[in-house]
């Protein structure tokens, strides 16, 4: 510890709630605080992460109250985290669990981990909590979803959580047990044999009456009308989750969208009477750009955006949906292996499939079914609390 981290610790604790923008920048900017030292973590966008925190962008926020609060010591920042409470999920769940997203604390001031969890668990039981979870997508979407318990070793894919390994064990050893684990899966190019999947694929789209069409966001109503009728049909009944509405979903489409690789953009349908049976979102992995912003665009980061998106090498499967009557006839592979075969055409060499929950096991045995294997886990953790 250095003489200033020393000195730092000797400063009174406090934790605060956020209001401003000038305080909610100093909430992102703490990331790269905890993380200075670390060669895998990649900066988000700041402009991007700021304009996620308001309601009117933000599905989940703008779904019931919450808070943004920073740990300091002195005037240093020392742990941040935000606390959800989600009125239309509890309500339709008839439940009462607050959620948590966005935590990290200095890895040498655990005192301030505790006092913000402290802090969320005050703040939620107000709201009239009796638990909480997390760490959840602060978005509603695929983002920064669990805990990283292992895979630590490497870059994160995009949207993927990173954290450092004492994170974990703070949540053990504080009252906090496993709720649900979600796996990320790695496959390369040499998983890719047409002889093997050509004509086993194309047998089963034939027998099932199913093909695959790219996204079509010509008409991206309609595209977003079919994802949510897939969604409805075909979403599990997973604790603290609710199907998006189609205004939700329109948000994600339209703030993925210049990202995309329409490539890599698939809808099964009915050959029979053209309905949606199944899509799957994948995107290159800009994390491999990301890495070289540090958080801004500008003034150079956009022509290293422009740059590097062209090399980008890496692919993230990251959503998936069939309908339950279509879960058996092979569509969850058949528009996986469209998927890569594409990929590999343009240069991509490798995949991420994340993140798959642990007892979604027909997703599993679809990934490793195909040669993919498990090299990440995220967990979600619960905590109760303790009565008045």
């Amino acid at each position: 510890m250095t003489r200033k981290n020393s000195d730092n610790r000797q400063a009174e604790l406090k934790v605060r709630q956020l209001h401003t923008r000038k305080e909610l920048k100093q909430f992102i900017d703490f990331q790269w605080e905890v993380y200075k030292n670390d060669p895998y973590w990649v900066p988000p966008l700041k402009f991007d992460l700021l304009k996620s925190f308001s309601p009117k962008n933000n599905p989940l926020l703008s779904k019931g109250p919450h808070a943004f609060f920073m740990a300091f010591r002195g005037r240093h920042p020392a742990g941040r985290i935000l606390a959800i409470y989600n009125r239309e999920v509890n309500e339709s769940r008839n439940n009462h669990e607050g959620w948590f997203s966005l935590f990290e604390a200095l890895d040498e001031d655990r005192e301030a981990a505790e006092a913000l969890f402290a802090k969320v668990e005050d703040w939620l039981k107000e709201q009239g909590a009796t638990s909480m979870f997390g760490p959840v997508s602060p978005t509603n979407g695929d983002d920064n979803k669990g805990v990283m318990i292992e895979g630590f070793d490497m870059q994160p894919t995009l949207m993927n959580s990173y954290n450092h390994r004492w994170v974990p064990e703070f949540f053990d050893s504080h009252g906090f047990v496993k709720a649900r684990d979600l796996f990320g899966y790695y496959g390369d190019r040499t998983l890719y044999n047409p002889d093997k999947y050509d004509k086993v694929i194309e047998y089963a789209m034939r027998k099932y009456k199913y093909r695959l069409v790219r996204f079509e966001f010509g008409d991206v109503r309609s595209l977003v009308k079919d994802m949510h009728e897939i969604l409805v049909k075909s979403s599990p009944e997973w604790e603290n989750y609710a199907v998006p509405s189609e205004e939700d979903i329109m948000k994600e489409v339209k703030s993925l969208r210049s990202l995309a690789d329409l490539d890599l953009l698939y809808m099964a349908r009915s050959t029979e009477d053209n309905r949606p049976i199944g899509f799957l979102v994948a995107l290159p992995d800009y994390n491999e750009v990301l890495k070289r912003l540090n958080g801004r665009l500008f003034p150079v980061g956009f022509i290293k955006m422009l740059y590097y998106r062209k090399r980008i090498k890496g692919i993230r499967f990251f959503i998936q949906f069939v309908i339950p009557e279509y879960q058996n006839t092979g569509v969850n592979v058949a528009i996986m292996y469209r998927c890569a075969t594409a990929g590999l055409k343009k240069g991509y060499d490798h995949a991420d499939g994340s993140t798959i929950g642990e007892e979604n096991t027909k997703a599993i045995h679809s990934v490793e079914g195909i040669g993919m294997r498990k090299y990440k886990t995220f967990r979600y953790y619960r905590k109760v609390f303790a009565g008045p």
